[in-house]
C-alpha cells in the first residue's frame, strides 16, 4: 500500500527538525520511534521506503551501521 503523502511529508520534516544539531543521521528504530505517536509502525516503513525510492531520504552505511540521512547531509 502506497504511504499518503502527509506521512511522507511529516518523516521528511521529522529529519528536518532532528537535523539541526550535530547528529544528521538516524536509526530506523529512532524515526520509527519519534512518529509512533500518530502513525503505525508498518505506516512510517512503507513511508519511509518510498522517500529513499524517490531520493529523498538515503541509507547509510559505515560497514557494521546502517542509518538514515537527508541528502543534503550525505557525503558518499
Amino acid at each position: 500500500m502506497a504511504a499518503s503523502q502527509e506521512l511522507k511529508d511529516k518523516v521528511v520534516e521529522w529529519f528536518q527538525k532532528k537535523s539541526t544539531g550535530e547528529k544528521k543521521k538516524f536509526y530506523l528504530k529512532d524515526v520509527v520511534k519519534g512518529l509512533s505517536e500518530q502513525y503505525p509502525k508498518k505506516d512510517v516503513q512503507d513511508a519511509l521506503n518510498e522517500l529513499i525510492a524517490e531520493g529523498k531520504v538515503v541509507w547509510f552505511s559505515t560497514g557494521s551501521t546502517n542509518m538514515l540521512t537527508l541528502p543534503e547531509h550525505f557525503k558518499g
